[in-house]
């Protein structure tokens, strides 16, 4: 899990949504935009279409928090990443960095 400084409130993520730049991949979405720290902020959504129990959508959010500890982008955005369907554990990783690379962000 990241600190609480790597993640975003609930009014950063509103306004990601409303004011950020957008890019789909094959199952997931991201909106970002530039902010006023020195790190990346992030913030996972996964609605109950995708997964409708509690377990699968937390374990989803944790997986996608240890990926993103590990590529850490080194530029100042906030990202939110929502998903739009459950894919395999194994899938995650690869996705994140080819969204990533498509987006300017790595």
């Amino acid at each position: 899990m990241l600190p609480s400084s790597y993640r975003l409130t609930k009014q950063a993520v509103l306004r990601v949504f409303k004011k950020g730049r957008g890019f789909s991949g094959a199952f997931l979405r991201i909106k970002f935009i530039t902010n006023n720290t020195d790190h990346p902020r992030f913030s996972i959504t996964c609605s109950n279409k995708v997964a409708p129990k509690a377990v699968t959508r937390n374990r989803l959010r944790r997986k996608t928090y240890t990926f993103l500890a590990e590529i850490m982008p080194k530029n100042n955005m906030d990202i939110a990443i929502s998903y739009q369907k459950l894919p395999d554990e194994t899938q995650i990783k690869p996705a994140l960095l080819d969204i990533f690379k498509k987006s300017g962000i790595i």
